[in-house]
């Protein structure tokens, strides 16, 4: 998340195989007054690179 290479988050995500799209959680913490980039890979297989769909990113406000 914002360029930081060394401290990469991974996000373990199910898979259905029938098309039936699961909310992940992942708690970042995002840099307040700057636009945040998040960056999302995938895992290689050995053949070639695999990566989750992503339909939407919600960011909800810190909790009090």
């Amino acid at each position: 998340m914002n360029g930081d290479v060394q401290n990469v988050e991974t996000l373990f995500q199910r898979d259905t195989h029938k098309g039936i799209i699961l909310s992940t959680p992942l708690q970042l913490t995002l840099k307040k007054g700057t636009q945040n980039t998040i960056t999302v890979g995938g895992l290689f297989n050995g053949f070639d690179y695999k990566g989750a769909d992503l339909d939407r990113i919600v960011v909800y406000p810190p909790e009090k």
